[in-house]
């Protein structure tokens, strides 16, 4: 037998051990049990009669039930891929590594893919690329007197802001500290419809910053039809006291929000936070700048989330 053979095969040996122990340690084995899903029926979050205080689909005219059909669908299917994350990552995220070559899936996002379906039309809202957004139901938002529209994070990019005002009646309320005002585009156009202020979004109201709760009492809001978050990280702290705050009640009907994640177990502890009060993802679009600008990954992600505990 050649030498060379003699010397890989006990190399080679080693190498199939380590890659056989650590595919048991990363998927566990058959016999763990999963941790359960523990969401609420769809039906007992979005139908009410009068001794529930879920949300009522008759604001869409739903008489035949088409569209409680249909999200109670979605509700199975998105579960089903829950439980399928779960199955994967055994509530260890510690001990998932996506960047890793041997592991699978192999990024981060391919976790949480957006499995819920919005049952009406889902339209891309804003310039092409990074900017755009996707929102849910923007059909219904166009036929509404009057609709209210929160950004956290505006910046000098507002082809989204700026097409919403331009389609629907709604009022903007934007937030940022890294600019002075909104563009002109939005601000003499519609001047009328925009509030600004020169505040980041944050887990507390102070003399820079606000919450969600904080700006809707400030202006009066009870709702909001559209939230919209790209505050560079801060989203993490931000919506996690909103969650504390509202709890079950989450003030709006869907979330745009991009996410800047630092490592898995920060993103799996987060999703699975905005899962469990009643957010579901209808859209999932990677962000590809960084990889254009030279960077071996993208830890950006657009998620569009639609509100089932409070549709309308």
């Amino acid at each position: 037998m050649p030498v060379f053979v003699l010397l890989a095969s006990p190399l080679l040996l080693i190498t199939l051990i380590y890659l056989y122990f650590e595919t048991q340690h990363l998927l566990g084995s058959d016999e763990d049990k999963l941790p359960p899903l523990d969401f609420s029926p769809l039906s007992k979050l979005i139908i009410r009669d009068d001794n529930s205080s879920s949300v009522s689909l008759e604001c869409f005219g739903d008489k035949k039930g088409y569209i409680k059909e249909s999200l109670e669908m979605s509700e199975e299917i998105y579960q089903a891929s829950v439980k399928k994350r779960r199955a994967l990552v055994k509530d260890r995220p510690e001990i998932i590594d996506p960047w890793k070559s041997h592991v699978y899936p192999k990024y981060p996002y391919d976790y949480f893919l957006a499995t819920f379906s919005c049952p009406f039309t889902s339209q891309r809202v804003g310039k092409l690329g990074d900017g755009g957004k996707w929102v849910c139901g923007m059909e219904l938002l166009e036929k509404k007197s009057s609709c209210v529209m929160y950004s956290f994070g505006i910046a000098r990019e507002v082809s989204f802001e700026r097409e919403m005002l331009e389609r629907t009646n709604c009022e903007l309320v934007g937030y940022d500290a890294s600019v002075e005002k909104i563009p002109v585009s939005v601000s003499q156009t519609y001047s009328e419809r925009v509030t600004f202020y020169k505040l980041w979004g944050g887990d507390e109201v102070s003399e820079t910053t606000t919450t969600v709760g904080g700006a809707m009492r400030h202006n009066g809001h009870s709702k909001i039809d559209v939230l919209k978050v790209d505050i560079e990280g801060s989203e993490f702290k931000m919506l996690r006291q909103m969650i504390d705050e509202f709890g079950d009640e989450l003030p709006f009907t869907q979330l745009l929000l991009e996410i800047h994640m630092k490592d898995f177990v920060q993103l799996y502890a987060f999703m699975d936070m905005l899962e469990r009060a009643g957010l579901r993802p209808v859209r999932n679009e990677l962000n590809i700048s960084p990889l254009v600008q030279g960077y071996r990954h993208s830890a950006l992600s657009e998620y569009s989330f639609l509100n089932v505990k409070r549709l309308c």
